[in-house]
């Protein structure tokens, strides 16, 4: 081979690497605009707000943002494990898994791969689950430009439940010091979940910022460990000193 062939293939070589990056920056946001301009299936809507009668067309519209959210957030997880940290959020997930070519096709187009839906109780141990929490935690940080040890507010979804008083909700607060219960919507009291806890830990928003391995290292700023077992009405959640959820997706 001459010498223009060497210097051609080595001009390639060279390049890969800038054209891999450009073709997935490309297709980060075309499936980024693909999310922000999915409208969920009628029938999924119609099917929720017949399980929930007791929500608002505004709050209906509020619980379908935050579910938005949580496939935004798990798409910049680089498909790690994501906690599902509200329960009406998990309920309407739930309902869209149930649509099932829809949930296909919505996923074939907003992640390139089917979001399992994993429950609290499959978590392979309560560090798994408290990495997923806190991932989830920094991602929808990142994705409001909230900081991440912020004492003044919480994410969208991370705030659902308690803006909602959704009854056995995970009710995540910025500081507990204040209280550590509030009344749910049917008189019985939930336990906060503070949200510097969850934050505990060195974090990277763009994703797999937590090193899975059980590191009890990380388990700081009060996150111990918890009981992962599903709640006694079979939906799956679970809670623990570093907050509560309903499982979550990923790989």
């Amino acid at each position: 081979m001459n010498l223009i062939g060497w210097v051609a293939i080595t001009g390639c070589i060279a390049a890969t690497p800038l054209v891999l990056g450009t073709w997935r920056r490309r297709r980060h946001r075309r499936r980024a605009q693909f999310l922000r301009q999915y409208e969920f299936p009628k029938s999924l809507i119609v099917r929720f707000r017949n399980n929930r009668p007791e929500l608002t067309e505004h709050q209906l519209k509020q619980v379908e943002a935050g579910l938005r959210q949580y496939f935004r957030i798990s798409q910049r997880s680089n498909r790690k494990l994501v906690a599902m940290p509200s329960k009406v959020v998990d309920e309407l997930w739930h309902e869209f898994i149930l649509h099932t070519r829809n949930y296909q096709d919505f996923c074939r187009k907003a992640f390139g791969y089917f979001l399992h839906h994993t429950p609290a109780a499959s978590m392979s141990s309560p560090t798994t689950q408290q990495h997923a929490i806190r991932r989830a935690w920094h991602l929808a940080c990142f994705d409001e430009g909230i900081p991440v040890h912020s004492t003044q507010q919480v994410p969208l979804i991370f705030g659902l439940d308690l803006t909602l008083s959704i009854a056995g909700g995970f009710y995540y607060v910025p500081d507990c010091r204040a209280t550590n219960s509030a009344p749910g919507s049917d008189g019985t009291t939930n336990t906060l979940y503070c949200g510097a806890d969850v934050a505990g830990g060195d974090g990277d928003a763009g994703g797999g910022f937590i090193n899975d391995a059980d590191d009890s290292s990380r388990s700081s700023s009060g996150c111990g460990g918890g009981d992962t077992a599903g709640d006694s009405d079979g939906s799956g959640c679970s809670s623990s000193s570093c907050g509560g959820g309903c499982g979550g997706g990923g790989d």
